[in-house]
């Protein structure tokens, strides 16, 4: 049962104010993916658009005929969306929401394919530019991009160190957006397995990111295991809301092998049960610490070329961080798991 605090109405103004800046949250990762949120449709009107169409044709510029014989083009409206719960001390009453909004504002807006009324979707996601960081992946641009190219997406960099598109285009997109420029804490997916990533081309790959909109971070984190489903914890029950509640890791560990390990149905095994000798399985192929310092030292050359040539395109590097982002579910059942697996193990060693 929930307890309440039945006088905190009674409190002064001034006293209820500071225990809600007290009740701040920290930090939370906020996945956002685009989506189309409407279509809008533009009718040809050469009688206002005269000047600007004297010269063009009209089937070259994207409009058709429509059922009556009108001609008319439609552009499509993008927008971000994201399943991030929302902090509860916006939902709490109407005295708290006015005090978070002031760290929370609605952010990410995005325009439309041409200038005009409605060419601007509503910003729906709460978010603090100081606090919160943003998780970007190839899939969080990846709709509109096949919308425009009908192309197939290569999720991968080759040997000649060429881009990825979706990320990209669509953060070139946001070059001139105040709530992508300001943000202060940017993650990034990028999966290393160096038979699809040469280091090498990641680090132009991100550099290219980094200098065309995000030039104000003041840490950069690169995601290198992004879990959140998997048969390996079938057992694990997670809602959406779950799922999209992100936390970091604290070590970089091969999650799934991890959590099958410390599966309380495995049975221990004799050298575990004699000796303890056995440890959970981790992926140091992939997460060694050698390629990541490549990428850091990578990213710092290419930001000096730049100020060396001419300084425009430079900027102040924010610090790098290597994590694995899973749901705070996951991550509360592997130490729960972790804690149930040593005490069986320290019970079969004292029979």
């Amino acid at each position: 049962m929930t307890k309440r605090f039945k006088h905190f109405r009674k409190l002064s103004t001034e006293v209820r104010l500071m225990i809600w800046k007290f009740g701040k949250p920290s930090g939370r990762i906020v996945d956002i993916r685009q989506i189309q949120r409407r279509v809008i449709r533009e009718e040809w009107n050469l009688a206002q658009q005269e000047a600007y169409w004297r010269d063009n044709d009209p089937e070259k510029c994207g409009y058709e005929e429509d059922e009556h014989g009108d001609l008319v083009k439609y552009s499509k409206l993008w927008g971000f969306r994201s399943d991030a719960p929302i902090p509860g001390i916006l939902l709490a009453c109407r005295e708290s929401h006015e005090v978070a909004m002031k760290w929370y504002p609605r952010v990410f807006k995005c325009s439309g394919d041409n200038e005009g009324p409605g060419s601007v979707s509503i910003p729906q996601t709460y978010f603090n530019h100081q606090e919160d960081t943003l998780l970007v992946s190839q899939e969080t641009f990846a709709p509109k991009y096949l919308d425009e190219t009908d192309a197939t997406i290569s999720y991968n960099l080759d040997e000649r160190g060429i881009d990825p598109e979706p990320v990209l285009s669509g953060i070139s997109d946001l070059a001139a957006e105040p709530d992508f420029t300001s943000i202060e804490n940017l993650a990034m997916v990028v999966t290393p397995d160096d038979k699809y990533v040469p280091w090498g081309a990641l680090s132009g790959w991100l550099w290219k990111i980094l200098a065309r909109t995000f030039r104000n971070l003041k840490t950069f984190t690169i995601v290198v295991d992004y879990c959140v489903s998997s048969p390996h914890w079938r057992d694990l029950k997670m809602t959406a809301e779950e799922k999209a509640d992100l936390v970091f890791m604290d070590e970089l560990t091969d999650v799934q092998n991890t959590f099958s390990f410390y599966q309380q149905s495995r049975p221990l095994s004799r050298q575990e049960k004699e000796y303890g000798g056995l440890v959970p399985k981790y992926c140091t192929y992939l997460y060694t610490s050698i390629p990541f310092r490549s990428v850091v030292r990578g990213l710092a050359k290419i930001n000096k070329e730049r100020l060396d040539i001419g300084g425009h395109e430079s900027f102040n590097l924010p610090e790098i961080e290597y994590k694995i982002v899973v749901p705070a579910k996951l991550k509360a059942a592997l130490e729960r798991s972790k804690h149930l697996y040593y005490a069986k193990r320290s019970i079969n060693q004292a029979d």
